[in-house]
């Protein structure tokens, strides 16, 4: 029932850039984010985070079938919370401080085969590196093979693909609820199905799907 007030703001920048020569195409995309959140309650809290990110990748067509992919993703998160004193300002002296800071580097790769006869496979991988987690190898296999009908097509599909899901800074640090202890997050999931469709626009599929966390 107390006028308790929660102020969150948000500023956020970013921009793409494109290079193409011949079969190679260059893609540079970078963002930063500065977040300012307050509490106003029994229990005032600040928290100040920063994140930056970059992300650049090539792609190179081999031919009208095949394509690669290689790329370097980079990101910086910074962390800032403090508890204000009962009846205090944000000029006093906090009751608690909590800094953390994180920096993930991944480099990546992905190629697709588009055959002419049916077959499709897409197939990529991700060596995740970071600084308080160390360095975890994901990746991920989706074959699929269409067979033409009269009337449309039917395709076979399936995938597998692992991922690795470090804990965000504040579930790491803040004053409630977090855990400095957290561990990874890890998937593995298969998944396998068929797809009718045709000319007209009817399209049938079933996919059963397996996700062990």
């Amino acid at each position: 029932d107390a006028n308790h007030t929660y102020i969150n703001e948000q500023l956020r920048t970013g921009c793409t850039f494109y290079w193409n020569f011949k079969k190679v195409k260059l893609t540079v995309n970078d963002s930063h984010t500065w977040i300012d959140r307050e509490i106003m309650s029994f229990f005032p809290t600040q928290f100040d985070s920063k994140t930056s990110a970059v992300d650049a990748f090539l792609s190179y067509s081999l031919n009208s079938e095949i394509t690669f992919l290689a790329g370097l993703n980079g990101h910086i998160s910074s962390f800032n919370s403090y508890v204000i004193p009962f009846g205090g300002s944000e000029f006093e002296q906090s009751i608690e401080d909590e800094n953390a800071q994180f920096e993930i580097i991944d480099p990546y790769f992905n190629v697709v085969y588009l055959s002419d006869f049916g077959l499709n496979i897409n197939a990529g991988g991700r060596l995740n590196n970071h600084s308080e987690y160390g360095s975890h190898f994901v990746y991920n296999l989706n074959p699929s093979y269409s067979i033409s009908l009269e009337e449309g097509y039917v395709k076979v599909l399936g995938s597998y693909a692992t991922s690795f899901i470090a804990p965000n800074l504040s579930q790491l640090f803040g004053f409630f609820g977090a855990n400095p202890d957290l561990e990874p997050e890890e998937n593995q999931t298969i998944e396998g199905g068929l797809e009718y469709n045709t000319k007209n626009g009817f399209r049938l599929n079933a996919v059963y799907f397996n996700r062990k966390e």
